[in-house]
């Protein structure tokens, strides 16, 4: 039962976040993806099948896998602005890996993963190019 239910909530989940963006627009659809919709159900099932220890260790990495995501945003943002979007896709992907490998080397507790996590996050927005339509608009 727990396996059919997580092969169809996730799943779902994300034709949620997509129909979000078509109808409401990509800051709403970021919204919704940036909610724990799929992390959170994902933990509860570690959590009921492996216990509370390991769906705290689970949660732990997730928060700094977010470092990866914030290098590979910037790498890609940067990178899109004079290269094809294969290359690009490369190049963030060797970003988000070369971040993860060094994060995964790091131990510390909770408040210190989640601080890391909104840092870099800020971080990698505040260091994004514009848009061609946000440079217009100046």
């Amino acid at each position: 039962m727990l396996l059919v239910l997580r092969l169809v909530l996730v799943p779902l989940l994300i034709a949620a976040v997509t129909l979000a963006a078509r109808g409401w627009g990509p800051r709403v659809g970021a919204f919704v993806t940036a909610l724990p919709a799929v992390a959170g159900p994902t933990l509860a099932f570690y959590a009921v099948q492996q216990g509370a220890s390991f769906a705290a260790d689970a949660a732990r990495g997730s928060l700094l896998g977010l470092v990866g995501v914030a290098a590979f945003c910037l790498a890609y943002g940067h990178a899109s602005r004079r290269l094809h979007w294969s290359l690009c896709l490369l190049i963030g992907w060797m970003s988000f890996a070369s971040l993860t490998i060094v994060t995964y080397r790091v131990h510390v507790g909770p408040i210190a993963a989640f601080v890391m996590a909104v840092a870099s996050l800020l971080v990698a927005r505040a260091l994004l190019p514009s848009s061609p339509s946000s440079r217009s608009e100046r």
